[in-house]
């Protein structure tokens, strides 16, 4: 993969553009049952705002697809949801769905991930207690994954919004968010609390 920081800070920035493209290539000459490429592009930028207000927004596209008549395996389907896709959803819990009856007779929708998907997270952060390096922040993400008979579609990405709060320590940036579902459906949670150490996305 190629990535392109210009930000002023890896662990906590406040400005400048974070890019990152990766292709993966399964089958073909090297070898083995899976046979499928996937691409990602992920592009984001900080800018400062009025008094210590900083801004950021990302984008990230992915897109997976299988050939040579295989199917697309299970494990490289997309899922979104959590700290660094979608929050207000739980970990790969942002999923195409299909009806499944179990051994009971009973029918669910069981998650079975998507070919490709979209996201974009929008978020405002503002420090809280300089001292200490600690901020706050709040957000508007929206995304979906999608099967792969289906196009890319703006109007179906899922909406969330939230806050939270992030404090740099030496051993990296903790990161404790809160987001709510703003578009619930049948079986999903009404929010979601992500908790995570490192780098922001």
């Amino acid at each position: 993969g190629l990535k392109m920081d210009l930000t002023d800070n890896r662990f906590d920035p406040t400005t400048g553009f974070i890019g990152a493209t990766t292709y993966q290539l399964a089958g073909t000459y090297l070898g083995g049952s899976n046979k499928f490429h996937r691409i990602s592009v992920d592009l984001g930028y900080y800018q400062p705002l009025v008094w210590k207000l900083v801004g950021h927004i990302r984008g990230n596209l992915i897109v997976a697809n299988s050939y040579g008549g295989k199917r697309l395996p299970v494990q490289e389907r997309i899922y979104l949801g959590g700290t660094d896709t979608v929050r207000g959803f739980k970990t790969f819990h942002l999923s195409p769905t299909e009806a499944v009856t179990d051994a009971s007779g009973m029918t669910h929708q069981e998650r079975i991930g998507g070919n490709k998907a979209l996201y974009f997270n929008n978020e405002v952060m503002f420090p809280v207690y300089e001292p200490l390096g600690l901020k706050g922040l709040v957000f508007f993400d929206a995304g979906n994954a999608f099967r792969g008979g289906e196009s890319l579609s703006l109007t179906d990405l899922r909406p969330t919004a939230g806050g939270g709060v992030r404090v740099a320590t030496p051993f990296g940036l903790v990161r404790i968010e809160w987001g709510l579902n703003l578009d619930k459906r049948p079986g999903e949670a009404n929010s979601a609390v992500h908790l995570t150490m490192g780098s922001t996305f």
